[in-house]
């Protein structure tokens, strides 16, 4: 008989259940059922996140340092439609007259567009009994593809076309519905009145009762333009971790988008770019080529000069056009290298 027994506790250890505390979100115990992620209108960005999208309770950034694009309301746009199409509560973070030019802008998708396609893949002008044989030994081999195949589970974004805009009565409905809300901008202290409207937002949310949650997407476009005043480095910082603790737990998520010009590598001093990317789960940074010039000089500019040139040397470049597909307008050009 082995000497070694298990000791078990007679009393039970009673637990008491935490206290809600005014600053805490409720939480919503009706439906145990996952939220997917959302979708940011955008298939490549949602590849970038790994996640087939951003996940309920993160934060992601969007920097956009190029002065001559709109990268960021591209982002807000595209997000917005995805929101529309399917189905969330979208909450614009801006003034109504922002609100308004980006809904105005936003690009909508055609029924021919987002018709499903067959399941099999097969061509439906094809009868059965006309489509191509092959060998028996191929017959059970699996079709060649060089994409990564979707898993059943996933979804996919929207396609969108860029000629076609969000019809006016499906935003004023959406409007009356409550499915799209504006948060405005205060003219003082406007990133904690934003943060306590989004944390109201997300206690009504969560007060609603129904069987099914409703997911919230956050649409916070041109993070220090004017509309937001002169914000500092630290508020931008205690606005981003503020906004990220509040999600936390929530069916919810925000897009952030940051206006060109806090969206610098040296605007809020030096590793801006990295202090960035810590206090939020994703940072992309968007860039093009018109902001090159400003960062450092052109290739172009700085073509190396071979030792064996001096620099009067003028060279005589010539070749012969008989026989090829060059226009004979000159035979002789003179170069000369500086």
């Amino acid at each position: 008989m082995s000497s070694f027994k298990r000791r078990t506790s007679s009393k039970a250890v009673p637990t008491n259940p935490p206290q809600p505390d005014s600053n805490t979100l409720p939480i919503h115990t009706v439906d145990s059922t996952p939220i997917p992620p959302l979708l940011s209108g955008l298939s490549s960005i949602d590849d970038i996140l790994g996640f087939n999208g951003l996940p309920t309770g993160q934060v992601l950034l969007v920097r956009a340092p190029d002065p001559h694009s709109a990268w960021g309301s591209m982002i807000s746009r595209y997000s917005v439609a995805q929101g529309l199409v399917s189905g969330e509560v979208i909450a614009i973070v801006s003034s109504e007259d922002d609100a308004e030019d980006l809904l105005d802008g936003c690009m909508w998708t055609s029924d021919a567009v987002t018709s499903p396609l067959d399941a099999e893949g097969e061509d439906p002008d094809v009868q059965p009994d006309e489509s191509m044989k092959i060998a028996w030994r191929y017959a059970k081999m699996k079709q060649f593809s060089t994409t990564v195949p979707k898993r059943s589970g996933d979804q996919e974004s929207a396609i969108f076309d860029l000629t076609l805009k969000i019809p006016a009565e499906l935003i004023a409905h959406s409007r009356k519905i409550g499915q799209i809300i504006n948060v405005p901008l205060p003219p003082s202290s406007t990133c904690d009145a934003v943060i306590l409207h989004i944390r109201k937002l997300l206690r009504e949310l969560n007060s609603v009762g129904g069987s099914t949650r409703r997911a919230l997407r956050i649409i916070v476009p041109e993070l220090g333009s004017p509309a937001w005043g002169d914000l500092q480095q630290t508020q931008v910082i205690r606005f981003l971790l503020a906004l990220r603790g509040i999600l936390r737990g929530t069916p919810a998520a925000a897009f952030v988008t940051l206006s060109s010009t806090i969206s610098g590598d040296n605007w809020g001093g030096d590793g801006w770019e990295g202090k960035l990317s810590h206090i939020t789960d994703s940072c992309i940074t968007l860039a093009g080529f018109g902001g090159i010039f400003g960062r450092r000089p052109t290739f172009i500019y700085e073509l190396p000069e071979p030792p064996w040139f001096s620099q009067n040397t003028i060279i005589t470049i010539s070749w012969n056009t008989q026989g090829t597909l060059y226009f004979p307008l000159r035979t002789a050009r003179d170069v000369e290298f500086r």
